[in-house]
């Protein structure tokens, strides 16, 4: 059932507008499934993230001319949550952990609320800015009945 999948490609974009150093792209690296099935994913994520300040921004989607995997070109985030977590566990108060999951909690509610599932939630997928000290949420999603979510918070 998990033909989609996601992977970080740590090249970065200089500048979108001055408001971002860099941008991250993710990868729809599945070569299975069609390219009906990524554009439909790519298309997803761009709704969700414009409906939902949390989910983090998408500006758009392009192809890779050597191996044809579809990029969404998304805003930099800095650690996952596995990182945050291993750096920060001896600092962190009750209240900010509970914060950590109240808001990976209210993701997962607006996505449901899109009729979408999460299909392999972990602290590798979730990620932090310290730009900003903002939690948010990468959608990322194929088909039209199943969709899979990586989370940036």
């Amino acid at each position: 059932m998990n033909r989609a999948h996601a992977s970080i490609d740590y090249n970065t974009l200089r500048g979108f507008h001055n408001e971002y150093e860099f941008v991250k792209q993710a990868i729809l690296a599945d070569n299975s499934l069609t390219e009906y099935e990524k554009t439909e994913a790519a298309e997803s994520h761009l709704n969700i993230s414009v409906k939902y300040p949390k989910i983090v921004k998408c500006y758009g989607l392009t192809q890779n001319a050597s191996n044809g995997n579809y990029m969404l070109v998304m805003s930099r985030m800095d650690l996952s949550l596995r990182e945050y977590l291993q750096q920060n566990h001896n600092h962190l108060k009750w209240k900010e952990r509970i914060k950590i999951a109240f808001l990976t909690i209210n993701a997962l509610y607006q996505i449901h609320e899109e009729n979408s599932i999460h299909r392999d939630l972990n602290s590798g997928n979730i990620l932090y800015s310290q730009f900003n000290e903002t939690y948010h949420y990468f959608h990322h999603a194929h088909g039209s009945l199943f969709h899979y979510y990586s989370y940036f918070f």
